[in-house]
């Protein structure tokens, strides 16, 4: 559970884990409040303002899909808040949905699975759809090691060999 081949630490999760499901409880209700009461928008900006803080930790411990939706469900609530949003209520939904689904994607991590932002991607798509933005597809999501080498074919490890053979001897 402490890390994966990623190289990222999942134990410092477990370690603001608590905050950020009591930061998006916060941000949940507030974003009830505002439902019910949408004369004032301060209910809003204080739910914009958890969002933002719950961006900022998961960046902070390099959870990046996770940080990916937080991000999106922020520009969402922002959006709410100039109102600019259509479909009030179908953009309501979409947010509370994130705010729920966000903390079981938590605990998957906490539990040891890898950040994979793909598996977020309908609802980022979601968060982005409400906001009139373009969606996100598969590739702007795929982030390959590249680190690693790719095991040369036979006649390049020849011709490296060749290679290596003649600049030793010359």
């Amino acid at each position: 559970m402490s890390s994966d081949t990623t190289g990222v630490d999942y134990t410092t999760l477990s370690w603001v884990k608590q905050e950020l499901d009591e930061t998006l409880s916060q941000a949940r209700i507030a974003l009830e409040s505002f439902v019910e009461d949408d004369d004032d928008p301060t209910q809003l900006r204080f739910c914009v303002t958890h969002l933002h803080q719950v961006y900022g930790t998961l960046q902070m411990v390099e959870l990046y899909g996770a940080a990916m939706l937080a991000e999106e469900m922020e520009a969402l609530a922002v959006v709410l808040l100039e109102e600019e949003s259509k479909r009030r209520d179908e953009t309501f939904e979409v947010l509370m949905r994130a705010m729920l689904q966000l903390p079981d994607y938590l605990e998957r991590l906490q539990a040891g699975h890898r950040d994979i932002p793909i598996v977020l991607l309908p609802l980022v798509n979601d968060l982005r759809a409400a906001q009139g933005k373009a969606l996100l597809s598969e590739n702007a999501l795929f982030t390959p090691d590249l680190s690693a080498l790719a095991p040369l074919r036979e006649d390049e490890q020849s011709a490296a060999d060749r290679h290596g053979e003649r600049s030793e001897g010359g």
